[in-house]
């Protein structure tokens, strides 16, 4: 009797432990229980800092490498009217920034500033990018310095899935005694269309640095579309040209 009393007891026992666990412990422990997130503003699960590494998209600040900005230059378009352009590298191969904020400052040959332009860009992964400023009005004073600036703490993200999307096929350069143009085609070599593509060309002289540069957009690339686009400059160069990139 005693021995079939305590089988007794421990099966009501597991019952009730049972009956415990699926209508107690088990729902409160999916109410109350929230999994890791990218966004919960803690670090946890995969995440090799609060919300970034790991799983999430968003990348820790030891994970990545500050853009490094080549060269930064101004140059007179016309009378009184002048271009700004910084060539800037992105050393991080799957990582880029959807968003930053920048400033160019404009000098004169005695350090003074002459005009400011702020803007924003987007950093695209493992490759050189420009960002372009034309309409710079500079009344009677004459710009010799450009200085860029980032100014806001860029989002960066891991981008893996890179493809090259658009892709030069020919450039061209003519017309450099009296009014230069730039000539290239353009092609989309991917399977789906692309929009709002900014378009630089930057034309080099003999000794390596920039004679001009100049900016256009293409509203629109279909998939395996090729597309024609030109660059013009008012005046010569002061140089002859022995470079053309597309950038």
């Amino acid at each position: 009797m005693s021995s079939w009393s305590q089988k007794r007891k421990s099966i009501y026992f597991l019952i009730f432990a049972g009956l415990l666990f699926i209508f107690i412990i088990l729902p409160a422990y999916l109410i109350f229980y929230k999994p890791p997130t990218c966004s919960d503003g803690k670090q946890n699960g995969s995440e090799k800092g609060v919300d970034c590494g790991g799983s999430c998209v968003k990348l820790c600040r030891s994970q990545y490498l500050d853009p490094n900005v080549i060269w930064t230059r101004v140059i007179k378009v016309k009378s009184g009217i002048y271009s700004a352009l910084a060539y800037i590298e992105n050393p991080n191969i799957d990582a880029g920034a959807d968003s930053i904020f920048y400033i160019f400052k404009i000098r004169d040959k005695d350090g003074v500033l002459i005009y400011e332009r702020k803007g924003e860009t987007f950093i695209p992964p493992d490759k050189f990018f420009a960002v372009f400023e034309d309409e710079i009005p500079t009344g009677k004073k004459i710009p010799v310095k450009a200085i860029f600036e980032f100014t806001s703490v860029a989002l960066w993200k891991r981008q893996e899935n890179k493809e090259v999307g658009v892709t030069v096929l020919k450039k061209t350069i003519s017309r450099e005694d009296y009014s230069p143009r730039v000539d290239a085609t353009l092609a989309n070599n991917t399977l789906k269309p692309i929009s709002n593509i900014e378009v630089v060309a930057i034309v080099y002289g003999e000794d390596a640095n920039s004679l001009g540069f100049s900016r256009t957009f293409i509203d629109k690339l279909n998939k395996e579309e090729s597309q024609d686009v030109s660059f013009t400059w008012p005046e010569p160069f002061t140089s002859n040209a022995v470079k053309i990139e597309i950038i």
